[in-house]
């Protein structure tokens, strides 16, 4: 056999070659291997480039006229499968785009020599109802009782009212629990459009105390009790029978209990790829995940099978993104971080998670773990709860929600948790430690064309006050760089609506002294790629700080109480019409941020100044409401009036 190419050193981690150090671990010199070069190995005698002709072979129909364009990334074994990327440049010279990515290993049990690292793989089972299914989880469950890091099943205090399976599916009954310990699961699902489905309400709760009928439930919900039976366990926790659904004070109380029912269940029970509750969890995988068996020949010419498995393509390793609808959910959120153990039916496969680790159907870990929400919600309480909920708040805030009214309310389980391991003080999703610096948050998911603004009842400060997804600007200043707060709260003021003090907010206030600066808000009529309208700060016509607004914005006339007119700029769903206004910088912090090797080469200004615009308040011109966010690189515009102000 002739010598392994410089590119197929890769495959062996006796030769490779590595560079630096990337998310996924080590990225290799040798990165991308163009397919030209591929197939002249190939035809020299390279076995290595042999397998990776097979692979494309496979999972790339038709790839031969575009040959030219279409290059491989080969990624880091070390007991893992090896991560096989075929990109693709649609022109010459354009910029990749993942076409498929491949994982290769070992069938199980069996060592190939050319690939002393490669991991085995055990067999994925063509439906997920299929006993082998089942072993997985309970090989699972066996290990994570020897994890150090993840609770013991010893127990806890069960939810108010559980579903005791009883001994048949005939036996079914809603239990109303006293201070009782046991084990149980907890069913995590997209209810769907459909809301004629069974569920407890105030007429119907005494009747399933007494039984629960089987037939009348939605194959989700059958087959999250199946499941449970399986594992061993005697209740399940379900919010539509569980919570009683025509009770507004049952539903306040039970959804405000809601993230310690999942943190406390035994394991939870994720139906990631049901789109509604009548889609049910089990399912025929598609023909696409199954794997295919290629052949590898080594240097005395034996020849080994290769499993090779198509997993999802993704630009960054975030296996939350890529479990199904389930994780497109505003609710599912807390449910999946809070858990101890969560099992994910997807399409292709179950992936099982726990405080320790995520693994696949076939054995392997995912790719870079690290981005489990179970895990990743330890870790951030553990290392630095403060960047922790800016972190969960960013991933939460672009998820969907049915009723709008929401938003808080499917976060309070977590918020609730936060409480109790911090000691902070919650404030309409945000925290009175923290709120100075995380008020300036930016709306990066403008959805507030779609949906009329006002549907969601929170202060304007607050970012659930908004719809779509959030940032904070002290996410982007650099870990130890100084930041320097310009401005103090006062005082804070919050009043909640109902039952859950993490939940619905009525109301709102803060009261800041700091130093306001006067500009002029502008919008003459351009939109920029996305459709939306491009605005601009002006101050005295010289400088322009970049604005962020958290919406679509009007310039509308107001009358106070008094009779007296005046004009402000608020949020709105429409396009505007051209407008000029006056409205105001208040700026919250410095970071003493210095550019960094790309921001010199590209000659882009580093944002040390970070704040919020803000505008005359609709309710009186003492007071004043958010409209988005600002930074400037130039620190000399912090001298401004120092006032004390209140915001709603």
């Amino acid at each position: 056999m002739a010598g392994k190419c410089e590119g197929c050193k890769n495959l062996d981690p006796n030769d490779a070659i590595y560079g630096k150090m990337w998310t996924t671990g080590p990225v290799f010199e040798h990165n991308y291997l163009p397919v030209v070069n591929i197939i002249e190995n190939e035809i020299r005698g390279c076995h290595y480039c042999s397998l990776l002709i097979q692979i494309i072979g496979e999972f790339v129909p038709n790839w031969w006229p575009k040959k030219d364009r279409i290059s491989f990334h080969v990624v880091a074994p070390d007991r893992r499968p090896v991560e096989v990327r075929i990109m693709e440049a649609p022109l010459p010279d354009a910029e990749l785009f993942e076409l498929v990515n491949v994982h290769l290993s070992a069938p199980e049990g069996i060592d190939i020599p050319g690939f002393p690292n490669l991991g085995g793989s055990r067999s994925v089972a063509q439906n997920s109802e299929d006993p082998q299914c089942f072993q997985f989880i309970q090989d699972c469950l066996c290990n994570c009782s020897a994890h150090r890091g993840c609770p013991l099943p010893t127990g806890a205090l069960l939810p108010k009212r559980i579903i005791d399976l009883g001994s048949d599916n005939g036996s079914l009954s809603l239990h109303e629990t006293s201070q009782d310990i046991g084990l149980y699961a907890a069913l995590s699902y997209c209810w769907g459009k459909s809301s004629t489905f069974v569920k407890t309400t105030q007429s119907s709760l005494k009747f399933f105390k007494h039984h629960i009928p089987w037939e009348k439930l939605p194959r989700t919900l059958q087959d999250a009790i199946v499941i449970t039976r399986e594992i061993g366990l005697k209740y399940i926790w379900i919010d539509c029978l569980c919570i009683i659904q025509d009770s507004r004070s049952d539903w306040e109380i039970e959804a405000g209990k809601m993230g310690q029912y999942y943190r406390n269940a035994f394991i939870t029970i994720g139906a990631s790829s049901s789109h509604d509750s009548q889609s049910g969890i089990f399912t025929n995988r598609p023909k696409t995940s199954q794997p295919k068996e290629l052949r590898f020949s080594t240097s005395d010419g034996v020849l080994y099978s290769i499993v090779a498995q198509r997993r999802e393509v993704a630009l960054w390793p975030s296996p939350i993104w890529q479990l199904g609808p389930l994780s497109e959910r505003a609710w599912t959120f807390q449910e999946h971080a809070l858990s101890a153990r969560m099992i994910h039916f997807t399409d292709a496969e179950i992936i099982w998670e726990c405080c320790s680790e995520m693994l696949s159907e076939d054995g392997h870990p995912i790719r870079d773990n690290s981005h489990g929400l179970i895990k990743g919600l330890q870790q951030e309480l553990e290392q630095d709860p403060k960047n922790g909920w800016r972190l969960f708040v960013r991933s939460y805030s672009e998820r969907s929600l049915t009723f709008l009214d929401d938003k808080l309310p499917a976060i309070s389980g977590i918020a609730a948790h936060f409480q109790q391991q911090t000691g902070f003080h919650y404030v309409a999703g945000l925290w009175k430690e923290t709120l100075m610096f995380d008020l300036v948050w930016v709306s990066w998911g403008w959805e507030e064309l779609d949906k009329p603004p006002g549907t969601v009842e929170a202060p304007s400060w607050s970012w659930a006050s908004i719809h779509g997804g959030v940032a904070f600007d002290v996410e982007m200043i650099t870990k130890g760089i100084p930041i320097e707060s310009h401005c103090t709260i006062e005082d804070v003021e919050c009043n909640v609506s109902g039952e859950n003090p993490f939940g619905l907010v009525k109301d709102g206030r803060i009261e800041v002294t700091g130093p306001l600066l006067e500009v002029e808000l502008e919008f003459n009529g351009d939109l920029n790629d996305f459709g939306i309208p491009s605005f601009t700060l002006t101050r005295g016509g010289i400088h322009t700080p970049l604005f962020f607004p958290d919406t679509s914005l009007e310039h509308i006339e107001i009358e106070d109480g008094n009779g007296l007119k005046y004009w402000t700029v608020q949020r709105t769903s429409k396009l505007p019409v051209p407008f000029q206004a006056k409205v105001w910088c208040l700026w919250c912090f410095t970071g003493d941020e210095e550019p960094s090797e790309m921001q010199t080469l590209l000659e882009k200004d580093v944002m040390k100044l970070h704040g919020i615009v803000l505008a005359k308040s609709t309710l009186s011109l003492d007071t004043y409401h958010r409209i988005g966010a600002v930074a400037a690189e130039n620190t000399s515009l912090n001298v401004a009036g120092i006032m004390k102000i209140s915001i709603m």
